[in-house]
């Protein structure tokens, strides 16, 4: 005990394992952490002040406007939901799809990026209507959102888009249509079936035949495509072999200032070689695809960055850098074209990563990354032994790599530019211990693995064990976003419950919906659920959970 907290531990033989859950395909590690591999109900929690919760019956803290919940909880009649999305900036909003094939949104409507043929916010769980598409508004695989447009990804293949036209974002022919949002879906011209998609701010992917396209918007080079001129239509993403990555990387890492469209001298050389190879290809609406050591299985979109996962285990990673985010070891500011990860994934088979959502803007900008601890991007890998990596700022204890609670402010030694263990050695030592008993302390973190999924914030962080129980660290003051009891216990173990609002920092895993009655008055959170998917936005976050034997 320390200052009157008490910390419990679970022995690392009580809960290394599956708990209930471990017979379901979703105790393996999952490439798409929002895929539920078994239809389950759809919980909400964070910010609701334009309805991204999907529901209005608890709201505590309520906080004015913005009519927080946060602890989980159920959203009614979305109890078979196989795939969920979390989007949109300040003000979020959410995307379920049904085992039925069912694409239901909630939340700020910005731009008509919700696809229901209008621009006014919907607190209520809406089906989007297929419009132009005929009968398959039933067969909807999965579904992204971003700041300004959503994605859908069908089962035939297909991929639709909808929302603001601008910087290309949609993936079609909609030149003078930025005015004019496309209210309702469309396909996007690709050369074959795509089997995932992905969207953030202004960007989007898909995957097709093991080759990555991209569009949308560019201007931090986060398309990977070796320039930073915005994407009307889908481009493909070169991802160099094995032996030639690091190098490669280094030498297109154009550390050029923003302001200059591109890279210079050797950078600016090996971007135009990218530029070559996709062009020797033929574009995304027919023909054969150029052969090449694309194979790439995940993808996921960053607000300033992107990165994706090769057949072969390989972590690429490209755009902006400066925060350490890529983990190629130190601050590259402009990464034009996709580049290996090494460090402590060298050698390690990735299976899964998820870059930093709802983060358009940083403070301080570009310039203040240096300085550490800056809020800024992060990144989290999953390998195929359950283990989780993580680099980037350490702001408010995103990365899992700090003890004592602090902001990590200034702190540029505390940033990981190489990937850094989740549950290994901390950076500055470990005199105080968590105020909530429901987190897991002190490192290692092993009682909460093997993990199956991994979500990157803002500025806060999650996971899904292989025993359906979730964890979150990082920052999760003002609304509640992480889910946790930590947030309504700011005065710590045996004493009043109380918001924090404002310091609300984790260091260290902290479980989400686990609340005792004293702190949530409201019911049982995620008590008695297995968690199946999980996903994020900036300030509110989305899980789809089935019932099991989990406490």
């Amino acid at each position: 005990t320390q200052r009157g907290c008490v910390v419990i531990l679970a022995a690392a033989s009580e809960c290394a394992g599956p708990r209930g859950g471990g017979e379901r395909d979703g105790s393996a590690p999952s490439i798409d952490a929002g895929l539920a591999h078994v239809p389950g109900q759809l919980f909400t929690w964070g910010r609701g002040s334009d309805g991204q919760l999907g529901q209005d019956r608890v709201s505590h803290p309520g906080k004015g406007k913005q009519r927080c919940c946060a602890i989980p909880y159920p959203v009614a009649g979305l109890e078979r939901v196989v795939h969920v999305s979390c989007g949109g900036g300040q003000q979020g909003c959410t995307l379920a799809v049904t085992d039925a094939g069912a694409l239901f949104a909630f939340g700020n409507n910005f731009k008509g990026r919700l696809g229901l043929g209008h621009e006014r916010h919907v607190s209520r769980p809406t089906r989007v209507a297929t419009g132009a598409l005929g009968d398959v508004g039933a067969s909807v695989a999965r579904a992204v959102c971003g700041d300004w447009h959503g994605v859908a990804l069908l089962r035939d293949g297909r991929v639709c888009t909808w929302g603001a036209a601008n910087k290309g974002c949609l993936g079609r022919d909609t030149a003078g249509a930025a005015s004019a949002p496309a209210k309702e879906p469309a396909f996007v011209g690709l050369s074959g079936p795509a089997h995932a998609v992905d969207a953030e701010h202004g960007c989007s992917a898909a995957i097709v035949g093991g080759h990555l396209w991209v569009w949308g918007s560019n201007a931090w080079g986060n398309l990977g495509v070796g320039h930073k001129r915005d994407c009307a239509l889908p481009e493909r993403v070169i991802m160099p072999p094995p032996d030639e990555s690091a190098a490669a990387g280094a030498r297109a890492s154009g550390e050029a200032a923003e302001e200059a469209g591109g890279a210079t001298g050797a950078g600016a050389a090996a971007a135009a070689a990218h530029g070559a190879a996709a062009s020797a290809g033929s574009d995304a609406s027919g023909g054969d695809q150029p052969s090449g050591a694309g194979d790439v299985v995940a993808v996921s979109l960053g607000s300033v960055y992107g990165a994706a996962v090769t057949r072969d285990g390989r972590l690429l990673a490209w755009g902006w850098g400066g925060h350490g985010n890529l983990g190629v070891g130190s601050r590259v500011r402009c990464q034009l074209v996709p580049r290996q990860v090494g460090g402590a994934l060298s050698g390690r088979r990735v299976v899964a990563v998820a870059c930093t959502r709802g983060q358009a803007g940083f403070k301080g900008g570009p310039s203040g990354a240096a300085s550490g601890g800056a809020e800024g991007p992060h990144t989290l890998a999953l390998t195929d032994d359950g283990a989780v990596f993580s680099f980037g700022t350490c702001h408010k204890g995103v990365l899992g790599n700090l003890g004592s609670k602090t902001g990590g402010f200034g702190h540029a030694e505390w940033d990981e530019l190489s990937p850094y263990r989740l549950g290994s050695g901390v950076r500055n030592g470990t005199a105080c211990c968590p105020l909530s008993p429901l987190s897991v302390w002190p490192p290692p973190y092993d009682c909460v693995g093997p993990i199956r999924a991994v979500v990157s914030g803002h500025i806060h962080s999650a996971m899904v064990g292989s025993d359906g129980r979730a964890w979150a660290w990082g920052c999760g003051s003002n609304d509640g976003r992480c889910g946790v009891e930590r947030f309504l216990n700011m005065k710590g173990e045996g004493r009043p419950a109380a918001v924090d609002a404002m310091k609300c920092y984790m260091m260290n895993p902290h479980r989400i919906g686990a609340a005792r009655p004293l702190y949530w008055p409201h019911g049982g959170g995620l008590d008695g659920w297995e968690v199946q998917a999980l996903a994020t936005g900036r300030n509110h976050m989305a899980c789809v959970a089935v019932r099991g034997t989990g406490e």
